[in-house]
């Protein structure tokens, strides 16, 4: 009689770790996609693969410089972030990681009001993205700016 409940006992703990297994596989798989399409925003759809590690000269260094500065920017701190933005275009060499990088140096110098690097940061973004509506928007942004310098103030009447 022992030996049936024995049995019992051991597919329960089976049936237990498979599905604690299946519970952390899935999370692994949510971290995964989202972390995929935080770094992966400006991949055209024809360009898009996982070879973003491949790609860069230091993937290591990369990935660190760009979560210091968005940590920096996070906090308000966009001349620092700025650093930390320019400090992992070194690192890589994909030109729609590049746009993803000046995008965020672009927010940074909107946040700063500073419009003039913020103008020639997304002229970057427009040079090296490779997804058209991408392009598109970033060149509409930049005609807004230059617009903008193009205005008359107080000062310049």
């Amino acid at each position: 009689m022992a030996k049936p409940k024995i049995v019992i006992v051991a597919a329960l703990a089976i049936i237990f770790a498979i599905g604690v297994g299946l519970m952390i596989n899935n999370k692994l798989a949510d971290y995964n996609r989202e972390h995929k399409q935080r770094r992966t925003v400006f991949f055209g759809p024809e360009e898009y693969r996982e070879g973003i590690v491949s790609a860069s000269k230091n993937p290591r260094k990369y990935f660190d410089a760009l979560e210091a500065g968005e940590e920096l920017a996070k906090q308000g701190d966009y001349n620092g972030a700025i650093g930390y933005f320019k400090k992992s275009l070194q690192y890589i060499s994909l030109e729609p990681q590049k746009a993803t990088v000046y995008q965020k140096i672009a927010d940074a110098y909107k946040s700063l009001g500073d419009m003039e690097s913020e103008l020639s940061a997304v002229l970057m973004v427009e040079r090296f993205t490779k997804n058209d509506s991408v392009k598109v928007a970033y060149k509409q942004r930049a005609d807004q700016i230059r617009q903008a310098l193009a205005a008359p103030t107080p000062e310049n009447k």
